[in-house]
C-alpha cells in the first residue's frame, strides 16, 4: 500500500476461472481498521506476509528488495533472493507494478537452495 498516493495492488487465488460461466470475485475489507494496515501492506512487510503460510517458502512479484542486489521476497520464510550483482538483471516496469529486466544472456536471481521448491513461473 502506497500512503502517499492511495493504491493498492491486492493477490489473490481463485481456484477456477472458466469462460463457460461468469466469475464473480468479492473484495471484503475490515473498515474498522485505520487503513486496513492489518491485511494490507508493502510487498514484502511482515503484514503483506501474512498473505503466505509456511507451505509457501519463497514468493517473489521480482520487485527490487532492500538494495538493487536482491528481489523482494513476500514470505515470512527467510528465503533470500540474490541478483547476479548490483541492477543486474535491472529494475523494469511489469505487467503490475515492478520487474526484472532479464538480458536474455547472464542475468540470474538465484534463491536459496532447498529440496522443498516446486517452481511455477507466471508469464504476464
Amino acid at each position: 500500500m502506497d500512503y502517499v498516493t492511495p493504491y493498492a495492488e491486492l493477490h489473490t487465488k481463485v481456484p477456477t476461472v472458466t469462460t463457460a460461466v461468469n466469475t464473480t470475485i468479492y473484495l471484503y475489507y475490515d473498515s474498522g481498521q485505520p487503513d486496513n494496515s492489518t491485511w494490507v501492506g508493502v510487498t514484502g512487510s511482515a503484514v503483506s506476509q501474512n498473505v503466505w503460510d509456511s507451505n509457501f517458502v519463497f514468493v517473489s512479484h521480482m520487485n527490487d528488495g532492500a538494495d538493487t542486489s536482491h528481489i523482494a521476497v513476500s514470505t515470512s520464510v527467510n528465503t533470500h533472493a540474490a541478483k547476479k550483482g548490483a541492477a543486474e538483471p535491472a529494475l523494469a516496469t511489469g505487467g503490475v507494478g515492478k520487474g526484472q529486466d532479464f538480458d536474455g544472456t547472464d542475468d540470474v536471481v538465484n534463491v536459496d537452495d532447498s529440496a522443498s521448491y516446486r517452481v511455477w513461473a507466471v508469464d504476464s
